[in-house]
């Protein structure tokens, strides 16, 4: 047998654990992720008229990488 300790030693003897009712919550402060860009097939820029399949969000709209404000 080694001398290294294995995982197993250092865990309790029971698997209750703390039965204390918390759980993570979310902060409501925190913000949702920004939507940055859009994919689909056959999606059209509103800009130009222009098939485009990946289109950048920008303002309320989303337009092609020509028509992006960069």
């Amino acid at each position: 047998m080694s001398d290294d300790a294995s995982i197993d030693d250092f865990l309790p003897d029971d698997d209750t654990g703390p039965d204390d009712g918390t759980r993570p919550v979310r902060d409501d402060a925190d913000d949702p992720a920004t939507i940055t860009a859009v994919w689909s097939d056959g999606g059209v820029c509103p800009a130009c008229g222009e098939s485009a399949p990946r289109r950048y969000v920008e303002g309320d709209r989303a337009v092609c990488p020509a028509c992006r404000e960069w």
